[in-house]
């Protein structure tokens, strides 16, 4: 017996009180007087799990449906969603920090393109001082191993 999928219509979102609305294959709206949330309601190793995609503002419902389908197609291939999404993110922020400069790096690429107009090329007026004593990060210190390799 297969279940059916996409039982609401676009239309009928806009009109749907509060309450939890299915619209099958796990999809689910939850609206409440001033709010609405897409959530995908599935099962993984017997165990049940609920995944945000978005608020209503923010996802229509043919967004929240190609997101179910994707996650369903992870959920096929046995990896967890909501790991896999974790994951991602992860990727994404370390390829933030990666490519984005650091305060010091900001600060120091400002402070060589403004130093020639600065009285003695900055050092006489002691420009960076204080930043590198108070806001630039302390180098992380050694770590000396007790064993030999």
């Amino acid at each position: 017996m297969s279940r059916a999928k996409n039982k609401i219509s676009a239309l009928a979102v806009k009109r749907l009180g509060p309450g939890k609305h299915e619209d099958g294959g796990g999809l689910r709206l939850e609206k409440t007087a001033t709010a609405a949330k897409w959530i995908w309601r599935y099962s993984i190793q017997g165990r049940r799990r609920e995944m945000g995609l978005g608020t209503l503002d923010e996802t229509p419902l043919s967004e929240a449906r190609k997101a179910r389908d994707r996650w369903a197609a992870v959920l096929a291939s046995g990896k967890d969603p909501i790991y896999e999404r974790k994951r991602e993110r992860e990727i994404v922020v370390e390829e933030i920090h990666r490519v984005d400069p650091t305060f010091e790096q900001y600060t120091m690429s400002v402070f060589e393109a403004r130093k020639a107009r600065l009285r003695g090329d900055g050092e006489r007026g002691r420009w960076l001082s204080p930043l590198k004593h108070h806001l630039f990060p302390e180098p992380a210190p050694l770590k000396w191993s007790t064993h030999e390799a």
